[in-house]
């Protein structure tokens, strides 16, 4: 594949379309894309062998398929998950492909465009977006869908998208309800892959409000020099083509490499002692990857100490690896801990649960103290009558709190409301004679309130009762 120029090109219009696929699936579309030639006048048949296949959604080192059956889950994803065009009017799903035959002996793979997409990659002369295909190497799946979009808007330098319509665009409809988890979750990380992967740099502000809620974002689009690089991309910029190179220049922290004599020199050191030669140790990395080649690695090592291997253990070593022996030892270790990461995880989703509801509830309460001070303003008089329904509910506690400051027995129900302590009972007795006032306030929160509440429960969770007051029924 050397020489082939990965440049996708899609029109505008199939950039602004709804999708939520993974890494994997959005790799494979996107190197059938790149690899249909401009002047292409009808759509034609792609043929993908199982090695190529293998090679295009791996390309960044990291193992997504080792075997057919996960090749095959690809397929049915993408078999699975249409592009969802949308206007005014109608909602349009498309499937990428008409055709996606397998060849089983040859295990050789046959894939066609759906005619519908034809307007939307051939003959593109106007209104189409075109980008490297190397520059989404290390993209998140949402990632690759916000680059392609801000790409599409790049020769403006500026563009103004509803919240709703990200959503859409991004494939997280119906996610991410509180807006700060979608800025924190979605918009800012992939902002940060796109600075540290990509050509092109994006800030955004909030560009328009409805009361409280932000429903849209400015984004500005800059160049940007990205601070990693694959090595096929750096020799591109070179050639103008594009050089399909499995050695990759860097790789973001976490990615794999399947050469282990790089990465992992004193294991390929100790493999070869054992007998193993050294294309065979890295065809092996490339066939089950470098976790499965560790733990039999330490499974065989093991056994190999106790004297169950006689002589050089390459052997047991490799038939380990092809038939997935399970190592009691490293299971009993692992289940550990995982059920300690477990535990800190289902810890950490409680503590922001509890955390969400305590800002939904203090959110609550700020905007009802808004309310109550606004009528306060109004009527001045509503706290003469809302401090003589508190002195009837709470007399005693008036009386301990004059007891231990005597000046407060002639406070008036003004000077009464100044006091701290206070302020928050006249809130609430002003909310139970005025209930009609807080409905649209508690049906808002309530509602979000109890949907939290019941996640607590489930995760096993404690939290006090909140008092919502008098409701409208």
């Amino acid at each position: 594949m050397n020489g082939i120029n990965l440049s996708v090109r899609k029109s505008n219009r199939l950039i602004e379309v709804g999708e939520n696929l993974s890494k994997a699936a959005k790799l494979l579309v996107l190197y059938l894309i790149a690899v249909t030639p401009d002047d292409e006048t009808e759509l034609r048949s792609i043929t993908i062998d199982y090695d190529e296949l293998k090679r295009i959604i791996n390309i960044d080192g990291k193992k997504r398929i080792s075997t057919l059956r996960e090749a095959e889950k690809v397929m049915d994803e993408l078999g699975q998950n249409p592009l969802k065009f949308e206007n005014e009017e109608v909602r349009d799903t498309v499937t990428w492909f008409s055709k996606m035959r397998y060849y089983k002996r040859k295990k050789t793979w046959q894939f066609r465009f759906h005619a519908e997409l034809k307007p939307y990659l051939l003959e593109l002369r106007e209104h189409f977006t075109r980008y490297n295909f190397w520059y989404t190497l290390f993209l998140t799946p949402d990632a690759i869908k916000f680059y392609e979009l801000m790409k599409r808007y790049e020769y403006l330098g500026t563009v103004e998208l509803p919240l709703e319509r990200q959503k859409f665009f991004l494939g997280v409809e119906g996610k991410y309800e509180e807006y700060y988890e979608y800025r924190r979750w979605v918009l800012d990380k992939c902002k940060q892959q796109l600075e540290k992967y990509t050509d092109i740099k994006v800030e955004y502000e909030t560009s328009k409000k409805k009361g409280r809620k932000i429903v849209s974002h400015r984004f500005k689009i800059g160049k940007n020099k990205p601070k990693i690089v694959p090595k096929p991309l750096l020799e591109a910029q070179k050639q103008q083509v594009i050089p399909f190179l499995e050695i990759l220049n860097e790789k973001p922290t976490g990615e794999g490499d399947v050469r282990i004599s790089q990465t992992h020199p004193d294991l390929f050191k100790e493999l070869t002692a054992w007998g193993g030669k050294k294309l065979m140790i890295e065809e092996m990395a490339e066939s089950y990857g470098l976790e499965k080649m560790l733990y039999q690695y330490r499974h065989t090592k093991r056994v190999h100490d106790e004297g169950k291997v006689k002589g050089k253990p390459f052997g047991w070593f490799r038939s380990a690896l092809k038939g997935n022996y399970a190592d009691p030892a490293q299971d009993e270790v692992r289940k550990v801990i995982t059920h300690k990461k477990k535990v800190a995880r289902e810890k950490k989703d409680l503590d922001g649960l509890l955390k969400k509801r305590a800002e939904l509830l203090n959110n609550f309460i700020k905007e009802r103290n808004e309310i109550c001070a606004a009528m306060v303003k109004k009527d001045p008089d509503l706290l003469a009558k809302a401090f003589g329904e508190l002195k009837k509910k709470s007399f005693i506690l008036f009386s301990v709190e004059i007891q231990n400051a005597p000046e407060k027995s002639d406070y008036t129900p003004a000077q009464w409301y100044e006091q701290p302590t206070q302020r928050g009972a006249f809130h609430r007795v002003l909310q139970n004679m005025f209930p009609a006032n807080f409905s649209q306030l508690i049906s808002t929160y309530k509602p979000r309130t109890a949907a939290i509440e019941k996640e607590i429960n489930k995760a096993g969770g404690a939290f006090s009762k909140f008092d919502w007051g008098k409701e409208v029924k």
